[in-house]
């Protein structure tokens, strides 16, 4: 079964509109040559014509669209069929735009494979009414049997006589499949920008998550280390309690601040300062985890600010992980730039990050769509006790490249 990519049901009942006031007014035709047209040889019965198109009418209120594709083929033959049987009991000159409008549905139900073989059957019955209708006319036209000569008059003759039918049949047809090409191509870009729309939707949801990961989580991280220690400090030594609970207490409203700040970021990072902010974000650690000496080494051009806030959201998450997973001691953060590339590399001494987990985690999933995003990619390695490495590559272009040092 052949499915087709849309089915334009506001153009089929336009078609079955004109169809059933085609038949109308060959009914009419039919009946008032009935009553005063003189005897014709070449129409022998308009009774019998009259009622087939009364069969005609019968047949388009099926809904072939509903059927597969065998048959809705079936069912054009079928009305072609009982159509050529009225035009060859009536007069023709009333009929023949009903096999126009066969293959105005043609168009509409079938494939094109499908619309020649209706057309060409089409054409084939319109010759064939013809070529009978001028052998009745010139009844010595065959009085030496179907010789070359006869068949190329009786040919000829059909074609002029059925040229007019032909090139309007051609005429809806293209007509038809224009119409039809203009509804399926609307159809299809309003699904897909019903699709991109969704895309970004999506993709503006995952970036939100990702801000709100990278900001909240890193604050929390530290806020819960903080209780942890006021909680075990709480019956040796109350003062220090005391120290980490205010030290959580900053940290929370430091959490309201970066709910603050991502929201913004998320509308405009234009004005962020990349060295700043990991500076800033260092020194927070440091007060925080005393414990653990983070260094930085930043030796680049001045960076772009939307590629500088991608590169800080990733060094925070990465410092994340550490403060959450690593138990290390000591954390190098390196960036500089080499010709068109920028290089971020973030190692600790700590237990190591199992590699084949290294994948599945949001915050290691948020740092590879950033740097995706980028084109960059992400290399990450460990060795069990021995720490840690996450290895950044960013192409930068030399436009965004800036004289000044940072």
């Amino acid at each position: 079964m052949i499915k087709l990519p849309y089915f334009n049901s506001y153009l089929y009942k336009k078609v079955l509109h004109f169809e059933w006031a085609l038949l109308i007014l060959c009914g009419i035709a039919e009946a008032m040559a009935w009553r005063f047209a003189p005897p014709d040889p070449t129409a022998p019965n308009l009774k019998v014509s009259f009622i087939l198109l009364i069969i005609v009418g019968a047949i388009s209120f099926v809904r072939p669209y509903k059927g597969t594709y065998y048959d809705r083929l079936c069912y054009l033959f079928l009305e072609l069929i009982v159509i050529a049987g009225a035009t060859s009991a009536g007069l023709a000159r009333f009929l023949f735009p009903l096999f126009v409008v066969v293959i105005a549905k043609a168009c509409l139900l079938l494939d094109r494979k499908g619309l020649l073989i209706v057309g060409l059957a089409a054409f084939v019955c319109q010759m064939t009414y013809a070529s009978f209708k001028i052998s009745i006319q010139n009844p010595h036209l065959l009085d030496h049997g179907f010789t070359p000569l006869a068949l190329v008059n009786l040919i000829g003759g059909a074609l002029i006589f059925t040229y007019v039918a032909v090139a309007m049949m051609i005429l809806v047809a293209m007509l038809t499949l224009s119409l039809l090409s203009e509804q399926t191509s609307r159809l299809e870009t309003e699904r897909l920008s019903q699709e991109v729309q969704n895309l970004a939707t999506e993709l503006e949801r995952t970036r939100i998550a990702r801000e709100i990961h990278d900001t909240l989580g890193h604050t929390l991280t530290s806020l819960n280390i903080q209780l942890e220690i006021a909680r075990k400090l709480h019956q040796r030594n109350p003062e220090k309690s005391t120290d980490a609970l205010e030290t959580a207490k900053q940290l929370a409203s430091q959490s309201l601040t970066d709910v603050r700040m991502a929201i913004q970021s998320i509308r405009n990072a234009s004005d962020f300062n990349f060295e700043d902010s990991v500076h800033s974000l260092v020194t927070d650690i440091k007060q925080n985890q005393q414990s653990m000496d983070v260094m930085v080494k930043i030796d680049v051009h001045e960076l772009p600010a939307s590629v500088g806030f991608q590169l800080f959201r990733v060094i925070q998450e990465c410092l994340t992980n550490v403060l959450k997973h690593a138990n290390a001691s000591e954390v190098r953060i390196q960036l500089e730039q080499s010709g068109e590339k920028l290089q971020l590399n973030v190692s600790d001494n700590g237990r190591g990050m199992q590699t084949e987990h290294s994948h599945t985690g949001f915050g290691i999933r948020g740092i590879q769509e950033r740097i995706e995003s980028m084109n960059g990619t992400v290399a990450i390695t460990a060795q069990p006790n021995k720490g840690t490495n996450i290895n950044v590559l960013i192409p930068i272009k030399p436009a965004e490249s800036a004289t000044t040092q940072a």
